[in-house]
């Protein structure tokens, strides 16, 4: 179950704020070889310093600008560039929430081939102070469940289940209950 949408923006748009602290979520800044700015629709990945693919985010069209020749092998299968787009929580004290935005970019056709959703983080302390870390993966279609209590640690992989992410207890109750019948 691969999330899509219509354009790389409304991707990008996915969560505008954090489900639980009600937070701004941005781009996260460490990949200093993205750039976006809200205001002007376009994404830029900065390949090296001489090369940079841009990208229109509503339109999706892309563009590759150069300072110095950049051979692309128009016989090879590796002029196909991967994305992934951080988004976090612009909370430093939340960081219960976070998502991935993959980009596949065709460098010799200048053309976006796919983008969606790739992954979504999600954190979650109980009164226990239990650890509940939920990672699902829309491209495998898979849950990484883990429970962090004390020096224990436990991990699951199940199907991929969808968060509530209005009321999360529920969303673990119900992978609990999945663990217990398995």
């Amino acid at each position: 179950m691969n999330i899509k949408f219509k354009n790389i923006l409304d991707c990008l748009n996915y969560k505008t704020h954090c489900p639980f602290c009600k937070e701004k979520m941005a781009l996260y800044r460490s990949d200093s070889y993205i750039e976006y700015k809200s205001e002007e629709p376009r994404l830029r990945f900065n390949l090296s310093e001489e090369n940079a693919v841009i990208i229109d985010t509503i339109t999706n069209e892309v563009e590759y600008q150069t300072k110095k020749s950049l051979f692309v092998n128009t016989k090879s299968k590796y002029s196909i560039i991967f994305e992934g787009i951080k988004i976090i929580c612009q909370n430093e004290l939340c960081l219960r929430y976070t998502y991935i935005v993959q980009i596949q970019i065709d460098i010799k056709n200048l053309k976006i081939n796919d983008f969606g959703l790739n992954t979504e983080y999600i954190l979650h302390m109980d009164d226990n102070e239990i650890i509940y870390e939920i990672k699902n993966n829309y491209i495998s279609n898979s849950t990484e469940y883990n429970i962090y209590n004390n020096d224990t640690i436990k991990y699951h992989k199940i199907p991929l289940i969808l968060p509530d992410l209005s009321n999360i207890k529920k969303t673990i109750d119900r992978i609990n209950n999945l663990l217990i019948i398995n």
